[in-house]
């Protein structure tokens, strides 16, 4: 017991008699000579009680001096207990317990290709010079408050590939052995991590692995991208030199109103280097976008606002400059959507341009989608070419044109109070063969327009609808507020009414006066429709 107590005793006071801070121009001397860098440590102490362990405090090592002052990794504070046994007697430095706090990794590639995190052989002085002892392998690592970023020199800046931050991290089976980053194996877990990848919405990751292998490391996650989704996937990259992410994410839901925080490139932060850039040494042409990542998105549910398509899936390419989606597909309204599209980040505000086709769209189900309480039936089909900025006013900023058809359907009869219902007062003509009864509906064969988008509003040069008793074209606009403003013309056959033609036209004629034009079997009537889509007016036109 009294030896005991007297070891623990000497243990406490050691401490104060060995200043092992006097140490420290030799360690980094040591690690200096191994690595061919400039090391920096503010501060060494230790503790030798119930083990030893080191505390090391403002460590950096640089980058080569063609970076400029941007070191390859800094840490806050290391901790680690060391083998004292394995130190003295075999000249191995085994370390276990290791705990980072704040530790930042930046990942930089130059113009002409090379990478700050490259270690070419030391020569053989600096290699005689070096200590005589080995590393261990670690067994754990943890890390608090991981920073990680990948940056590409492009036209004498940093441009941010990738940027991890605010990561806790788990990391098992650490090789150091070797200063070379391409030969460090590792595996871990990590929790609370924000993922930044240009053109896309951040990602909040909940929990993950990751393995290293040589310049592989590759990474499952569940994660969300602020309130636009709950996402789990896969991601890889293949060679730390050229870290091009490829993935596969997927979701229950996605909504892209949420999405239009998207901004475009990572913004400067702590961990994102602040001095120029290193330039090619020849002069270079202006570098292409590079390509970040590309994978594959599915989603069981995508909404934006009232609109709603299931099973939906895209390839997805991520460029510097912008994000590409090809072969978009997806169901909704008993039909199918395809397309494909571009997100410009280039610009500010960033930019959405689409190609859409449509096809088998039920018509009533998709009026209801879009909260318009029209009455019609078909199957709708169309071919747009769409664009705008992303933002809170898309619809009312948006852009656009194609064609649009709606076939084999059906319209409602018209209310009392409308142009249509008065002239049914007088022949059952203009309810196209219904034998007069208001509340029966239109049949049709075709609807079918041009469409042209612009200032909130869905305008047609021509839209004609074709029936078995004659056709109805109509030109005018549509607004995403729901408002009617069309002018339009009837065109009605003579003999779909229960009347004597002449008759018909005397009372029409009597009614409208010049506003009814005959020819031989036909009526035509000119009308105009104001409103909304739910609450239309029709009157008589010119």
């Amino acid at each position: 017991m009294v030896l005991g107590a007297a070891a623990l005793v000497v243990g406490l006071a050691l401490p104060y008699f060995l200043n092992v801070d006097r140490y420290r121009p030799d360690i980094i001397k040591a690690i200096e000579t191994a690595t061919g860098r400039k090391v920096r440590i503010d501060r060494l102490s230790a503790r030798f009680l119930p083990t030893v362990r080191v505390t090391m405090e403002g460590f950096a090592l640089a980058s080569p001096d063609r970076f400029g002052d941007q070191p390859l990794v800094t840490v806050e504070r290391v901790q680690a207990s060391v083998g004292l046994f394995a130190l003295l007697f075999r000249k191995e430095v085994r370390l276990s317990g290791v705990r980072l706090t704040k530790p930042s990794l930046r990942l930089l590639i130059a113009e002409d290709g090379h990478t700050n995190y490259e270690f070419p052989p030391q020569p053989a002085a600096a290699a005689a010079s070096a200590p005589s002892y080995t590393i261990a392998d670690i067994d754990a690592v943890q890390m608090d408050g991981l920073d990680v970023l990948f940056a590409e020199a492009q036209g004498g800046a940093w441009s941010p590939r990738v940027r991890v931050s605010d990561a806790t991290a788990d990391v098992k089976n650490v090789s150091v052995g070797a200063p070379d980053i391409n030969r460090l194996k590792a595996g871990a877990t990590f929790k609370a991590m924000k993922l930044d990848v240009p053109g896309l919405a951040p990602l909040e990751i909940d929990t993950g692995t990751v393995s290293s292998s040589g310049a592989a490391v590759s990474v499952e996650f569940t994660a969300a991208a602020g309130k636009a989704a709950a996402i789990s996937g896969t991601a890889s990259v293949q060679d730390l030199a050229k870290p091009v992410v490829r993935f596969e994410i997927h979701t229950k839901t996605l909504d892209l109103e949420q999405l239009s925080s998207i901004t475009g490139p990572v913004q400067a932060g702590p961990s994102t280097p602040g001095a120029p850039a290193p330039k090619a040494p020849a002069p270079a042409a202006l570098a292409a976008p590079a390509l970040l990542a590309e994978g594959r998105v599915i989603a069981q549910l995508v909404k934006y606002g009232s609109i709603e398509g299931t099973d939906v899936s895209t390839d997805v390419r991520v460029f510097s400059d912008r994000t590409e989606l090809g072969a978009v597909s997806f169901f909704t309204c008993g039909g199918t959507i395809t397309g494909a599209g571009t997100l410009d980040y280039s610009k500010s505000p960033a930019r959405v341009s689409a190609s859409l086709q449509a096809q088998k769209l039920g018509l009533t189900r998709l009026l209801a989608m879009l909260k318009a309480s029209a009455g019609m039936t078909g199957t709708a089909e169309a071919n747009l070419q769409i664009a705008g900025p992303i933002g809170d006013s898309l619809l009312h900023s948006m852009t656009g044109r194609g064609r649009a058809a709606v076939r084999s359907g059906t319209l409602p009869g018209f209310g009392r109070d409308g142009f249509m219902s008065r002239i049914a007062k007088y022949t059952n003509a203009i309810t196209f063969g219904t034998q007069g009864n208001l509340n029966d509906v239109i049949p049709y064969r075709s609807l079918t327009g041009d469409v042209l988008i612009g200032n909130g509003r869905i305008y047609s040069r021509l839209v004609r609808l074709d029936s078995d008793a004659g056709t109805v074209d109509v030109h005018g606009s549509t607004g995403f507020d729901s408002s009617l403003d069309y002018d339009g013309s009837a065109m009605l056959l003579n003999g779909q009414t229960t009347r004597r033609p002449d008759d018909v036209v005397s009372a029409l004629k009597g009614l409208f006066s010049r506003a009814v034009k005959e020819s031989v079997g036909r009526i035509a009537i000119p009308f105009t429709v104001r409103g909304t889509t739910s609450a239309p007016t029709i009157a008589p036109g010119r």
